[in-house]
């Protein structure tokens, strides 16, 4: 996190750093014996090179003294019910002073309660979890354990597992322990059961990992990648369309913007938060009977592998006409991404 905080600030971002009393005296005994707690600061260098960092504390119920670790169940069950309220504070003080400004709230993943200030303050909810990605998406599918008899695992010996995205196959016995032992540290496992239904609701989700480590983790909806499509238009040729995490829409204007942009005739990249689009995808806007997903796809990576020849234009064309006509009988009343106008 104090990486992250210097990063962002050295990209001209303004941070408030929020720590509490315990870990921070902790750290201050640590490395500074000549200093007293309160005087001790791990941003005055960054302050010195003139990156804007404000440091603050905050108490998290329990006296500097008082053993977490012995008293471990208190004092979750104690964070759980209170520490939220106390983070609000700490941000409605900071952004009374900031009326103008924008602001982000990045909360470990495990921490309780970030989605719910986020949204009273209408910030941006960014979630980061500092292990590796694969521990996050096992974690994120803990209901794929449980549909499977692997949350808490209830068999003898060792199964492997191979249904969770962006995992390879894992043996049992490789799965945290709080998963194969839920019994032991009951606590943990409501930490990570709150947290990780609470993280459902981030804008963002910031994972401190290395791609070439876990490609197979960060390329959770292949789908999704529309690099390939982008590198193959000319630059400075695709239109880029996003309203941000808090603007409102309706179903008409959302046909509406649809429609308008296939008429444009331009190439563009529309990116739209999932909740407009029905439950079933993209499959609620191009049902299956009339114009597919694959068929779209298959269209499209082959205009990529250079295929250029009059009959294949032809084809792309009569499903771009497919997919104009959805929209202008109203069907295409959610959308969820399409990449581009079809040249013909």
């Amino acid at each position: 996190m104090i990486n992250l905080s210097t990063k962002l600030a050295s990209k001209g971002f303004t941070i408030t750093f929020v720590q509490t009393e315990f870990i921070h005296h902790s750290i201050s005994k640590a490395h500074h014996h000549h200093l007293v707690s309160a005087d001790f600061d791990i941003f005055t260098e960054a302050r010195k090179s003139g990156l804007d960092i404000r440091y603050t504390t905050i108490s998290d119920g329990f006296p500097l003294d008082f053993d977490r670790h012995l008293n471990g169940d208190l004092f979750w069950e104690t964070m759980f019910r209170d520490f939220p309220d106390r983070v609000d504070e700490v941000v409605a003080r900071t952004m009374k002073d900031e009326e103008e400004s924008c602001f982000f709230l990045i909360a470990d993943t495990l921490c309780s309660g970030p989605a719910t200030i986020a949204k009273k303050y209408n910030m941006v909810n960014v979630s980061l979890w500092t292990a590796p990605a694969t521990v996050f998406s096992i974690n994120y599918h803990l209901d794929l354990l449980k549909q499977n008899g692997h949350f808490p695992f209830t068999g003898d010996g060792e199964n492997h597992i191979n249904y969770i995205p962006g995992v390879q196959s894992i043996s049992t016995r490789d799965l945290m322990s709080y998963i194969q032992h839920p019994n032991i540290k009951p606590v943990l496992v409501q930490i990570t059961l709150k947290g990780f239904d609470q993280v459902k609701e981030a804008d963002i989700i910031l994972c401190n990992t290395v791609e070439e480590l876990e490609p197979e983790t960060l390329s959770l909806w292949p789908e999704s990648d529309c690099t390939g499509w982008l590198h193959s238009k000319p630059p400075g040729s695709v239109l880029y369309v996003s309203f941000g995490s808090f603007a409102q829409s309706n179903k008409q204007l959302t046909a509406e913007l649809a429609h308008g942009l296939l008429s444009s005739e331009v190439h563009f990249l529309w990116i739209i938060r999932p909740d407009v689009v029905g439950e079933n995808g993209i499959d609620d806007i191009l049902p299956i009977e009339q114009v597919t997903r694959e068929e779209v796809a298959n269209k499209i990576n082959v205009v990529m592998n250079g295929e250029k020849s009059a009959e294949l234009k032809r084809e792309i064309k009569k499903v771009s006409e497919k997919l104009h006509d959805r929209w202008v009988q109203g069907v295409g009343e959610k959308f969820q991404s399409i990449y581009g106008r079809f040249e013909g």
